[in-house]
């Protein structure tokens, strides 16, 4: 990357991406197998049947989704809290998702790529061109190519000690 970094050069093609018109258990199966899902991978990238870009679904909102209704604050059993779950599985993915996210575009540059990346509740941004979604870059790629670029001379080589492994 000798020029300024752009989507292109930080875009994956590893994503999950559902059709707007299934609904909350095929996502949620989709979350519990963990052969189908890595690490950093929980937004879903929301499709048209055409396969034309919709909207984005988020663990956030696919917990709204399933406790959209249901009262926190009142103590009830596991059984009340089951059912009334079950029956919000049934829900479209299409009446929880996020429509008005930040997208880019393959030429969006590296500055652009961070400010849009400041929203907590997205791990990736959707790259669009033409109404067709190309990949998604992670925070986490937009992070390393930042701090790659920030590091100097004198800060490559730091270690760190990673616990819990």
């Amino acid at each position: 990357m000798s020029e300024a970094p752009t989507a292109r050069d930080l875009v994956s093609q590893r994503y999950l991406s559902i059709e707007e018109q299934h609904t909350l258990r095929e996502a949620f199966a989709v979350l519990m197998d963990e052969g189908s899902t890595s690490e950093g991978e929980h937004t879903f990238v929301v499709t048209h049947e055409d396969g034309s870009y919709s909207g984005l679904l988020s663990l956030r909102r696919f917990l709204i989704g399933l406790f959209g209704n249901w009262n926190l604050e009142v103590r009830s059993n596991d059984a009340e809290l089951e059912d009334a779950l079950r029956d919000r599985l049934g829900l479209k993915i299409t009446d929880i998702m996020e429509r008005n996210r930040p997208q880019v575009a393959m030429n969006t540059p590296l500055l652009e790529l961070m400010d849009k990346m400041v929203d907590p509740e997205f791990e990736c941004l959707p790259v669009v061109e033409h109404g067709k979604i190309k990949g998604v870059i992670y925070i986490a790629e937009v992070f390393r190519v930042a701090a790659s670029l920030s590091l100097t001379p004198e800060t490559s080589g730091i270690r760190v000690e990673k616990h819990g492994e």
